[in-house]
């Protein structure tokens, strides 16, 4: 029964490390709780290992561990217990892992990553099972039919289980929930109003209204293209910020601070400065005190902007409450979202993913200049 166990954790690893691998080999955001902790935990540099994802290699150790319960309910008696201890040794390096990068997780990164919470649940479980298998009397492990019935359950259960994740990730990354008609009837000046922060001609034919969160990896990841694409459009694409900081239950302690901060940095005429510094940091920030420091480093006050946020009706802070109630009303729920508007085409929605793929079909051709 207890090897039986192993199997049944070590499958139940693999769709959970599976999934997390799912992310960075598709690239599309995981599916997680509000705030998106699961993504910001998946972007810090803590998440892999020279270079290489470390759930990759959690999931590796899962399949390890699942050959290795396989192998010794084929095999039996006291032949398997050099497996045990494999097994022992795998699981119990991969549970102080799992532990150490969930506590690194809560306390430096401040980020929830409730798969990555499941994965070290489920190594700790299988450190005690083989703890267990080590102490028991393997001459009792004898093969069965009902193994191989399990272990091939198992292997459909969890390689189904993975595919549909995949797809359904690749739906989500390609949708964008949104209210419709709420979109549709909104006032231009209130989609993009007159003092947000923008990017190329007011009379550019096309406008996009960006609502991003400032510590969201996927917003850094497409903000150079954003840049390129006004850059490159001769004058055809007009670029408005909105912010839709993702703070709820203390998900995210940072988002809502910089957001604040490069509002502060946008009326001393540095908001685009402000973006350039805190989306070319290579790790996501560490807490609200890196938000002061970049503040600093492009000469602004960093101590004036500290008592200034504690005033509720500052109009750094109430900017940023106005593009939450907007982005709430539209009825945005991820990051980033980009609203493309037009006179001749109305509005639609796009994410990251679908940006490219929309702007470069046949229905802007004629306002980009194309034909």
């Amino acid at each position: 029964m207890l090897n039986r166990a192993a199997l049944v954790l070590a499958f139940a690893g693999i769709f959970v490390a599976g999934v997390l691998s799912l992310g960075p080999l598709l690239n599309v955001a995981i599916p997680c709780g509000p705030g998106g902790g699961c993504d910001v935990v998946a972007s810090h540099p803590s998440s892999r290992l020279m270079g290489v994802p470390i759930a990759y290699l959690g999931f590796l150790a899962y399949v390890a561990l699942a050959a290795l319960a396989a192998i010794r309910s084929a095999t039996g008696t006291e032949r398997a217990r050099p497996l045990v201890m494999a097994g022992l040794a795998i699981s119990g390096i991969g549970a102080i892992v799992s532990i150490g990068l969930t506590i690194y997780s809560f306390t430096v990164i401040q980020a929830k990553c409730e798969w990555c919470i499941a994965s070290a649940v489920i190594m700790v479980l299988l450190t005690l099972v083989h703890a267990g298998l080590a102490q028991s009397d393997l001459s009792r492990l004898v093969p069965n039919s009902l193994d191989t019935k399990l272990l091939a359950g198992l292997g459909l259960a969890a390689l189904l289980g993975l595919v549909w994740q995949g797809f359904q990730m690749e739906e989500r990354g390609t949708k964008v929930p949104h209210e419709q008609e709420v979109l549709q009837s909104m006032p231009m000046a209130e989609l993009a109003p007159p003092d947000a922060h923008s990017l190329g001609e007011d009379t550019a034919p096309i406008t996009i209204v960006e609502f991003a969160d400032l510590t969201c990896k996927h917003c850094k990841d497409v903000y150079p293209y954003v840049k390129e694409l006004v850059r490159g459009s001769n004058g055809k694409i007009r670029v408005v910020f909105r912010h839709l900081p993702w703070f709820e239950g203390g998900a995210n302690p940072v988002t809502l601070p910089a957001a604040m901060a490069s509002e502060y940095a946008g009326e001393k005429g540095r908001f685009w400065q402000f973006m350039d510094v805190i989306y070319g940091k290579p790790a996501p920030l560490s807490g609200p005190e890196e938000v002061l420091d970049m503040l600093s480093s492009l000469n602004l006050d960093a101590e004036a902007f500290r008592e200034r946020i504690a005033n509720a009706n500052d109009p750094i802070v109430q900017r940023v409450q106005r593009d939450r109630a907007t982005a709430d009303r539209l009825g945005l729920v991820m990051t980033p979202t980009f609203i493309i508007a037009t006179k001749e085409h109305g509005r639609e929605v796009a994410n990251n993913n679908t940006l490219p793929r929309i702007l470069g079909g046949e229905r802007y051709k004629k306002l980009l200049g194309r034909e």
